[in-house]
């Protein structure tokens, strides 16, 4: 029968840190960032629960929220505090004089761990990625949105029609400070009882207005096509 797996992030007071970057992300950011945030996920999957681990993510939505939180607009208090920014020295697109060349080199490093990670050396990640490839230009890359329900569904559908245990999962949040309510969905394949999950596009995701030239940069780094395990 048909399998469809539907998350919903428990509700948690989120820390403090996220609770200021919450006034100075964008929405758009806010709202990829609770997906993968460490809240207890639950996925019903052909009528059984099982626990989304809290480590899903963690490194990537740790280190881009921080990436972020710099290349925003940064409301600093009157504190004169040497380790805050200023309003006069980071607003605007002037943000790669405040973002030094070493906080660049180990992002970059840190982004080309997470999606590089054995990669080549999991054959069966290769062969999920492989087999979306060809789903994504089979649905109609470029002439569709590969962000959208519809797109994730017809993908997910694909990957179940070519022999995969593939699943459309839904994590939910409620609004919590500027953060609205809302969800996000993502593709997990299952393989000998190892879970995977599948994401395209992912690079949209975390796109923002007036990005620099640096986060431009470093936003190439993610692959068009993820494939990697929740610990991962």
């Amino acid at each position: 029968s048909k399998r469809k797996s539907e998350a919903t992030s428990a509700a948690r007071p989120i820390s403090s840190s996220f609770q200021d970057m919450a006034k100075v992300l964008p929405i758009k950011f806010k709202r990829v960032a609770a997906a993968f945030d460490e809240a207890a996920r639950l996925c019903e999957s052909s009528g059984s629960e099982h626990s989304v681990s809290s480590e899903s993510f963690p490194d990537l939505s740790d280190l881009v929220t921080s990436f972020m939180e710099k290349e925003g607009r940064v409301e600093a208090e009157e504190d004169h505090d040497d380790e805050k920014l200023s309003k006069e020295e980071c607003e605007g697109n002037d943000f790669d004089d405040c973002w030094s060349d070493s906080d660049e080199s180990s992002t970059r490093e840190t982004l080309e761990d997470i999606f590089v990670r054995d990669y080549y050396g999991d054959e069966v990640k290769v062969k999920i990625g492989a087999e979306v490839e060809l789903a994504c230009e089979f649905i109609g890359r470029g002439r569709v949105n590969m962000s959208s329900h519809d797109f994730k569904r017809r993908l997910m559908a694909r990957l179940r029609d070519r022999g995969f245990d593939a699943g459309l999962c839904k994590s939910r949040w409620e609004k919590t400070g500027r953060l609205p309510a809302g969800d996000y969905q993502y593709i997990d394949v299952n393989v000998n009882d190892t879970r995977y999950i599948t994401e395209v596009s992912l690079e949209g995701e975390f796109e923002i207005a007036r990005p620099t030239e640096r986060i431009t940069s470093l936003l190439k780094i993610f692959p068009a096509i993820f494939v990697g395990r929740p610990e991962e």
